[in-house]
């Protein structure tokens, strides 16, 4: 799972919400087409105090898939996506996967800073990013979730936004660090 910041324009922080599901993780059931893999995804949202819940988030995600060996392929995984908006502050998520054929659960808790980025200029979280597709004359890209880089890479691909006010062009350096 991944939780990223991003400029909303109302005022609120949009909070993109990634879940990657490992294949595996899914109890794959038998149909006339091949396989179904079903699950739920709860995201719950709370203040600091981890009781007060400011706002909850619950989606169903199908998979189809034609054999049995694709459920197994430690390569494959479902990737969902939401947005919530928030007001900027310091909150505790409690995300929840629920297999729906077999009731196994697997849940994460992770405290999170939603930030401002009201004011201008500012720059939305960075995404590292796995791989970008061009479908119909718009790009979509794909968060890299874990945030493994290998030493193999020779680039990595990255993806934030800037938000100003004007037509200020602005200048942007970073540096990439190893942290152990």
């Amino acid at each position: 799972q991944d939780f990223l910041n991003f400029s909303d324009n109302s005022g609120e922080t949009r909070l993109d919400i990634f879940i990657q599901v490992q294949f595996s993780e899914i109890q794959f059931i038998r149909t006339s087409d091949g396989y179904v893999g079903n699950y739920s995804v709860s995201v719950s949202v709370y203040q600091m105090d981890k009781e007060t819940l400011v706002t909850e988030k619950i989606w169903n995600e199908k998979i189809n898939i034609a054999t049995f060996e694709e459920s197994s392929a430690k390569s494959n995984y479902n990737l969902s996506y939401r947005s919530i908006n928030m007001k900027p502050g310091k909150y505790f998520i409690k995300t929840t996967v629920t297999d729906n054929e077999s009731r196994s659960e697997y849940s994460s808790s992770n405290e999170f800073e939603v930030r401002d980025l009201s004011e201008r200029p500012s720059i939305s979280d960075i995404m590292l990013v796995t791989k970008k597709n061009s479908v119909g004359g718009s790009d979509k890209i794909f968060p890299n979730i874990s945030r493994n880089v290998s030493e193999s890479e020779d680039k990595i691909k990255l993806y934030f936004e800037v938000y100003s006010d004007s037509l200020t062009m602005y200048n942007i350096e970073y540096v990439v660090e190893t942290k152990y």
